[in-house]
Protein backbone atom coordinates (compact mmCIF):
# COMPACT_ATOMS: atom_id res chain seq x y z
CA UNK A 1 0.00 0.00 0.00
CA UNK A 2 1.38 3.43 -0.67
CA UNK A 3 -0.79 5.43 1.53
CA UNK A 4 -1.71 4.71 5.99
CA UNK A 5 -4.08 5.69 7.73
CA UNK A 6 -3.40 8.23 10.42
CA UNK A 7 -3.97 9.32 13.82
CA UNK A 8 -7.88 9.59 14.22
CA UNK A 9 -9.17 13.12 15.86
CA UNK A 10 -12.35 14.82 16.43
CA UNK A 11 -13.64 16.51 12.93
CA UNK A 12 -16.57 19.26 13.30
CA UNK A 13 -20.21 18.76 14.62
CA UNK A 14 -18.89 15.38 16.35
CA UNK A 15 -17.20 13.62 13.21
CA UNK A 16 -14.26 12.17 13.26
CA UNK A 17 -11.58 13.08 11.47
CA UNK A 18 -8.59 10.23 10.01
CA UNK A 19 -5.54 11.68 8.06
CA UNK A 20 -4.01 9.76 5.23
CA UNK A 21 -0.87 9.33 5.01
CA UNK A 22 1.60 8.91 2.19
CA UNK A 23 4.70 6.44 1.38
CA UNK A 24 7.40 9.42 3.33
CA UNK A 25 4.60 9.09 6.75
CA UNK A 26 3.52 12.91 5.16
CA UNK A 27 -0.22 13.39 5.66
CA UNK A 28 -1.71 14.15 2.12
CA UNK A 29 -4.78 14.42 3.23
CA UNK A 30 -7.81 13.23 4.94
CA UNK A 31 -11.09 11.57 5.91
CA UNK A 32 -14.41 12.79 7.74
CA UNK A 33 -17.15 10.38 8.69
CA UNK A 34 -19.40 9.54 12.03
CA UNK A 35 -20.98 5.92 12.59
CA UNK A 36 -24.86 6.12 12.45
CA UNK A 37 -27.29 3.84 12.30
CA UNK A 38 -24.89 0.89 11.80
CA UNK A 39 -22.95 2.43 9.12
CA UNK A 40 -20.17 4.48 8.81
CA UNK A 41 -21.15 8.02 7.02
CA UNK A 42 -18.20 9.10 5.09
CA UNK A 43 -18.84 12.73 4.34
CA UNK A 44 -15.91 13.94 3.15
CA UNK A 45 -12.41 12.97 1.79
CA UNK A 46 -9.90 15.14 0.10
CA UNK A 47 -6.25 14.68 -1.26
CA UNK A 48 -3.40 17.19 -1.59
CA UNK A 49 -3.63 18.43 -5.12
CA UNK A 50 -0.67 16.68 -5.97
CA UNK A 51 -1.56 13.34 -4.95
CA UNK A 52 -5.01 13.01 -6.85
CA UNK A 53 -5.58 10.98 -9.79
CA UNK A 54 -2.64 8.18 -8.67
CA UNK A 55 -5.17 5.84 -7.05
CA UNK A 56 -4.45 7.23 -3.44
CA UNK A 57 -7.72 8.00 -2.67
CA UNK A 58 -9.04 4.57 -3.55
CA UNK A 59 -6.59 3.07 -1.54
CA UNK A 60 -7.42 4.95 1.29
CA UNK A 61 -11.10 3.80 1.15
CA UNK A 62 -10.00 0.06 1.04
CA UNK A 63 -8.05 0.29 4.00
CA UNK A 64 -11.23 2.17 5.86
CA UNK A 65 -13.30 -0.31 4.61
CA UNK A 66 -10.91 -3.13 6.35
CA UNK A 67 -10.76 -1.16 9.56
CA UNK A 68 -14.84 -0.34 9.57
CA UNK A 69 -15.19 -4.02 9.83
CA UNK A 70 -12.54 -4.89 12.52
CA UNK A 71 -12.67 -1.32 14.65
CA UNK A 72 -16.70 -0.09 14.34
CA UNK A 73 -18.42 -3.76 13.81
CA UNK A 74 -20.80 -1.53 11.28
CA UNK A 75 -22.48 -2.92 8.29
CA UNK A 76 -21.13 -1.32 5.73
CA UNK A 77 -19.89 2.12 4.14
CA UNK A 78 -21.97 4.78 3.07
CA UNK A 79 -20.76 7.98 1.16
CA UNK A 80 -22.38 11.40 0.86
CA UNK A 81 -21.62 12.29 -2.69
CA UNK A 82 -22.54 15.99 -4.18
CA UNK A 83 -24.74 15.74 -6.39
CA UNK A 84 -23.06 18.29 -9.19
CA UNK A 85 -19.40 16.85 -8.65
CA UNK A 86 -19.38 13.92 -11.47
CA UNK A 87 -15.47 13.09 -10.42
CA UNK A 88 -16.50 12.54 -6.98
CA UNK A 89 -19.67 10.37 -8.32
CA UNK A 90 -17.22 8.35 -10.23
CA UNK A 91 -14.69 7.91 -7.54
CA UNK A 92 -17.51 6.21 -5.72
CA UNK A 93 -18.78 4.43 -8.27
CA UNK A 94 -16.12 2.68 -10.11
CA UNK A 95 -15.04 1.65 -6.15
CA UNK A 96 -18.47 -0.42 -6.55
CA UNK A 97 -20.67 2.15 -4.41
CA UNK A 98 -23.96 2.32 -5.69
CA UNK A 99 -27.27 4.59 -4.75
CA UNK A 100 -28.23 3.60 -1.44
CA UNK A 101 -31.82 3.19 -2.23
CA UNK A 102 -31.34 -0.17 -4.68
CA UNK A 103 -30.63 -1.81 -0.95
CA UNK A 104 -33.97 -0.66 -0.81
CA UNK A 105 -33.05 1.97 2.15
CA UNK A 106 -33.14 5.36 2.69
CA UNK A 107 -30.44 7.69 4.82
CA UNK A 108 -32.66 8.16 8.47
CA UNK A 109 -28.91 10.59 9.10
CA UNK A 110 -29.11 14.13 7.85
CA UNK A 111 -28.41 14.39 4.24
CA UNK A 112 -27.29 17.60 2.98
CA UNK A 113 -29.04 19.67 0.19
CA UNK A 114 -27.74 18.23 -3.30
CA UNK A 115 -26.28 14.93 -1.76
CA UNK A 116 -26.47 11.60 -2.30
CA UNK A 117 -25.80 8.44 -0.39
CA UNK A 118 -23.74 5.56 -2.42
CA UNK A 119 -23.46 2.58 -0.28
CA UNK A 120 -21.45 -0.67 0.03
CA UNK A 121 -21.79 -3.14 2.19
CA UNK A 122 -19.14 -4.89 4.22
CA UNK A 123 -20.36 -8.22 2.60
CA UNK A 124 -19.63 -6.89 -0.33
CA UNK A 125 -15.74 -5.72 0.46
CA UNK A 126 -15.15 -9.41 1.91
CA UNK A 127 -16.63 -10.83 -1.42
CA UNK A 128 -14.36 -8.97 -3.15
CA UNK A 129 -11.25 -10.08 -1.23
CA UNK A 130 -11.93 -13.63 -1.71
CA UNK A 131 -12.43 -13.20 -5.37
CA UNK A 132 -9.12 -11.17 -5.64
CA UNK A 133 -7.14 -14.33 -3.73
CA UNK A 134 -8.87 -16.86 -5.48
CA UNK A 135 -7.42 -15.66 -9.04
CA UNK A 136 -4.08 -15.66 -7.78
Amino acid sequence: MRVRLGKQDGGKDGESRIAITGEANEEIGFVEFGVRDGWLDVRWIELAAEHRRWGLGAEAVRLLEVETAERWGVMGVRAHVPRDVGLALYFWLRLGYRPEAELGGSSSGAIEEGTMCLVRTLDEVRGQKSEVRGRR
